[in-house]
């Protein structure tokens, strides 16, 4: 599976699970997985938490590819075999 391993092992990533990571002229540093971006520099990113942030392009002072996955080491391990299928497809539906 594309997601698959988490974080830390050496496995590429397909372009729409790369975690993306955002600071903010303020200094706030965000992550998540890169939705869209526009024109005039405005991101929109899909946060660990399944909500969607928007970032106007006024307020994005840099932008860097993680080369971290969003899910975290082990995670797998306190899943039932349905929740994990249950991420994972979820994870398949963001195309």
């Amino acid at each position: 599976m594309d997601s698959w391993p988490p974080s830390g092992r050496r496995r590429p990533r397909a372009p729409r699970f790369v975690t993306h990571e955002v600071t903010t002229a303020d200094g706030q540093t965000h992550s998540g997985l890169l939705e869209s971006s526009s024109p005039d520099g405005t991101v929109t990113l899909l946060t660990a938490d399944g909500k969607g942030l928007v970032i106007p392009g006024p307020q994005v002072k840099s932008r860097t590819q993680s080369r971290l996955a969003l899910m975290p080491e082990g995670l797998e391990q306190g899943m039932t075999v349905q929740d994990f299928r249950d991420v994972i497809s979820f994870l398949l539906s963001r195309k």
